[in-house]
């Protein structure tokens, strides 16, 4: 059987975006400038198995080289972008303190 994988691309977290330019969830949940790194970071937190593709450009902007990260499917497309979006934002406010010493 082959392995059930989906496309995370860091527009879909990015409120710098609209719905119809590629935002997957909701403005109060999104996040300024998301780097795949970021999601990389927190999907690994998760415990999701995942891999890096740093080089690559979402298709309806193929100058922008943004990456993107192949998640195994183990839920919901839109559960799995939640936690993720939260786990980044976690993430972002326990660097906090840390860049203002």
């Amino acid at each position: 059987m082959r392995e059930k994988r989906i496309i995370i691309w860091p527009k879909y977290f990015d409120s710098n975006y609209s719905i119809s330019e590629g935002r997957k969830i909701s403005r109060q949940f999104a996040l300024k400038n998301v780097r795949a790194e970021e999601i990389h970071n927190a999907s690994l937190e998760l415990g999701l198995k995942i891999e890096l593709r740093m080089n690559a450009a979402h298709p309806r902007h193929p100058w922008e080289k943004s990456g993107m990260i192949l998640v195994e499917k183990s839920q919901v497309k839109r559960k799995m972008l939640m936690k993720i979006a939260e786990k980044i934002r976690e993430n972002r406010e326990l660097r906090k303190p840390a860049e203002k010493k």
